[in-house]
């Protein structure tokens, strides 16, 4: 548990460096920041569900399509929500 509470937080801490860094480039717009942010975060939460579950083979085969499937219905949900504010 120490390692998943580890591994978010490191990933939360890099996204506010990147944004950070990101606020101080006048060339780039800030959205482009933001969906490059989170990208990142999408693909290292899937390392970390990878990482805490550990599947055999066989589970794995059965468990990433539908989980593929929940995090691409999750991220439209969220995309809807930060275009609406």
């Amino acid at each position: 548990m120490r390692k998943i509470v580890v591994a978010v937080v490191s990933v939360c801490l890099a996204s506010v460096w990147t944004l950070s860094i990101a606020s101080q480039d006048t060339q780039a717009p800030p959205d482009d920041y933001i969906q490059l942010i989170r990208k990142d975060l999408r693909e290292n939460k899937k390392s970390i569900v990878a990482e805490s579950m550990r599947l055999t083979a066989d589970e794995a085969t059965k468990f990433w399509p539908v989980y593929d499937q929940y995090a691409a219905a999750l991220a439209k949900v969220n995309d809807t929500k930060s275009r609406d504010c």
